[in-house]
């Protein structure tokens, strides 16, 4: 395995990806419109022109069809938006031809070139108690948070016709308004297409025009008081050119054939604003050379032909992965495993991370992601980087592994009942994450060629998995597991908790997880060897399952001595009756967006308003939280034992938040609540 991840490092190039990444960067590419289907079209062609069966596959997008468990939005198209400020002074605040991100994207469109509207300043909250009084009746809003909260009351309650939003998101000590003062958010409205959904519009400042036009706005706010014939409010011009209608959208599904049908898949999503070059024009330049290394190299005859055929797939974010599941129905059956490229290429310095391995989700066990560590150490290796003899080799690529988190399309094909274990390859921090500074200047050819030839030899090593190679696979899933079980045992010592009777039964549980993450993560070998390699698997799989075992209680033990816990006894939690209930799953694929079920259902969304506002704001990652509440819906567990589990793995899981998580389900009838007699 090692001499062909040396082929595919030899041949892959970080310039041609870096170009690739240049030409994809310059298309404007929202899912589901124009300019994302100019971008696949262009995708396509190249891939073709390396001779790569490649082609665009459309879906219908008619803000009604379902893939799965998703909704698909309709197609937004925009051929211009601005706005112009006209008093107290006239300058230009936003215009979409110079900046696509100076526009909130999907705005319906409007006409108030000659019909200013007042600009009415929101600066006290969210909540619509702080604005008592206010008219915001045809007035466009100018709000400094994040406007969804705003839409609800202001817009479809009281009247505005538009917003005006200078937020940014921040990102723990990486970013601010501050040190961003320049940066345009990406900003997007999510429309539902009920009845009585406002049409509203938008656009987008920097922080640095924001707080010009803030002040604007208190000034004269101020001089009005003073003299009432003065006007109260700054006043706009503003025209949007758009159109929403009942579309389609595109994946880019490019293929290299193997012996089987069986499948390993690399996904990148191509979707986000122009230039949105780290997000994720580097995943989908990447994944290309990729493809091109492995084709090349194959037709050379450098490396041996595939057992199992290698597909890449370039998606709409989410919304491609569930419509390609979808269509192949049980076909996912024949995808063994995959690699999600999401953000994969910034130069490492100046507020970009290092690029990160995304563990995948305990409920769905795997040795891939020992496969991908293996791959990881020896894509990493370079010439001699040693200054003095005798010194071992430092790479200078910066590469952390994380436990597992969501956000991207891994998250929907690792959920049990999809079963592809996917990590991810992406990157953290990002400074300029989802802002108009995501530009192609921030890429690195050497970190791109470094991805790439992760994900070549990832695909590669799994669809030519030979018994021969897991001897270097078991070790390096020993090093992995001692490793998280250091961390484990880490994070005991600094819990505030003083019981150390209570500590030490915690971590029993977490070790237990790991243990059985660990041993069902070496069954899943079973699903790439048949035949005569079965009774030496099954060997190697024994052993491997009794070491796993070892290491983990002679790790307890240790803590115990170290810990100065004597006589310890295991005492396993008692599941209280009113978590007693077994919650079975009646959709595949995970939910994202609840909401979309409660489409013009008054009390089915009333009761997703009451959850969203009250208990979802408990967890303290709610997607990632709900994400692995439905992971660990297995048809065994109980409320009591999946917030456990979840407890376990994300340090989150209050059995009553959980719990009302689930009878929402359970609501919306996407979960049945059975209770077992006893």
């Amino acid at each position: 395995m090692k001499n062909y991840i040396r082929a595919i490092k030899h041949a892959a190039d970080g310039n041609r990806i870096f170009n690739n990444a240049g030409e994809v960067s310059n298309y404007h590419r929202i899912q589901s419109s124009k300019g994302f289907r100019a971008a696949a079209g262009l995708i396509a062609e190249q891939l073709q022109n390396y001779g790569l069966d490649s082609k665009v596959k459309s879906y219908p997008a008619d803000g009604k069809k379902w893939y799965l468990s998703a909704k698909i939005f309709k197609e937004w198209d925009c051929k211009e938006a601005y706005c112009d400020l006209l008093s107290p002074e006239i300058k230009r605040l936003a215009d979409f031809s110079a900046n696509n991100l100076s526009i909130i994207q999907r705005s319906y469109p409007c006409d108030h070139r000659n019909k200013p509207l007042d600009v009415v300043l929101l600066d006290r909250g969210t909540e619509e108690a702080a604005y008592e009084g206010l008219d915001l009746q045809g007035k466009i809003i100018f709000v400094r948070e994040a406007f969804q909260p705003f839409m609800e009351w202001a817009v479809k309650k009281r009247g505005a016709v538009g917003i005006i939003s200078d937020f940014l998101r921040p990102i723990d000590d990486v970013r601010d308004r501050f040190t961003m003062f320049d940066a345009l958010n990406y900003t997007s409205f999510w429309w539902k297409y009920t009845i009585n959904e406002p049409k509203a519009f938008g656009f987008v400042l920097s922080p640095k025009e924001g707080d010009i036009l803030a002040e604007q706005c208190r000034k004269m706010r101020e001089e009005h008081i003073k003299d009432s014939s003065k006007d109260l409010y700054p006043k706009v011009s503003c025209y949007v050119s758009s159109s929403i209608y009942d579309g389609s959208f595109e994946n880019v599904d490019t293929v290299i054939k193997g012996e089987s049908d069986e499948e390993i898949i690399i996904v990148a999503h191509l979707c986000h604003p122009r230039a949105s070059a780290n997000d994720n024009a580097s995943g989908v330049a990447a994944g290309m050379e990729a493809m091109k290394t492995l084709n090349d190299l194959l037709k050379n005859g450098k490396i041996p032909p595939l057992k199992r055929t290698i597909r890449l797939l370039l998606v709409p974010e989410f919304t491609g992965t569930y419509a390609f599941l979808d269509e192949i129905g049980a076909g996912m059956k024949k995808i063994l495993a995959g690699i999600n490229l999401d953000m994969v290429g910034g130069r490492q310095a100046n507020g970009y991370g290092p690029l990160t391995m995304v563990d995948l989700p305990r409920a769905m066990p795997s040795f891939v992601t020992d496969l991908a560590a293996f791959v990881i150490d020896e894509v990493r290796k370079d010439g001699n980087t040693a200054l003095f003899e005798g010194e071992q080799n430092i790479s200078v690529l910066n590469i952390q592994e994380t436990i597992y988190g969501g956000g991207s399309d891994h998250f929907i094909l690792s959920d049990p009942t999809i079963a592809i274990p996917t990590f991810m390859l992406g990157q953290s921090p990002d400074v300029n994450y989802h802002t108009d500074k995501d530009t192609i200047d921030k890429l690195d050819p050497f970190i791109l060629q470094k991805s790439a030839c992760i994900a070549a030899s990832y695909a590669y090593a799994l669809a030519n998995l030979s018994i021969d190679d897991l001897s270097g696979i078991l070790n390096k899933s020993g090093e992995r597991l001692s490793r998280a079980l250091s961390l484990a045992i880490e994070r005991a010592h600094e819990k505030k908790d003083k019981n150390d009777n209570q500590t030490a039964n915690d971590l029993y549980e977490e070790f237990e997880q790991i243990k059985r993450f660990a041993g069902a993560g070496c069954d899943d070998y079973k699903r790439f060897f048949k035949g005569s390699e079965q009774e030496r698997l099954s060997l190697l799989i024994g052993n491997e399952q009794q070491y796993i075992k070892t290491i983990v209680d002679a790790a307890f033990k240790k803590y115990l001595v170290n810990s100065g816990v004597k006589d310890f006894t295991y005492r396993k939690h008692q599941t209280p009756s009113q978590y007693a209930g077994i919650p079975i799953r009646k959709h595949v694929s995970p939910i994202q967006h609840l909401d979309d079920y409660a489409i013009n259902d008054n009390e089915l969304y009333a009761a997703y308003t009451a959850y969203n506002k009250g208990s979802r704001k408990k967890f303290k990652s709610s997607g990632d939280s709900e994400a692995l509440i439905q992971f660990y819906m297995d048809g065994k567990r109980s409320i009591f034992e999946i917030a456990r589990e979840l407890r376990l793995e994300l340090n989150d899981g209050d059995p009553d938040i959980v719990m009302d998580y689930i009878k929402l389900l359970e609501q919306y009838k996407l979960v049945d609540i059975i209770v077992e007699v006893k």
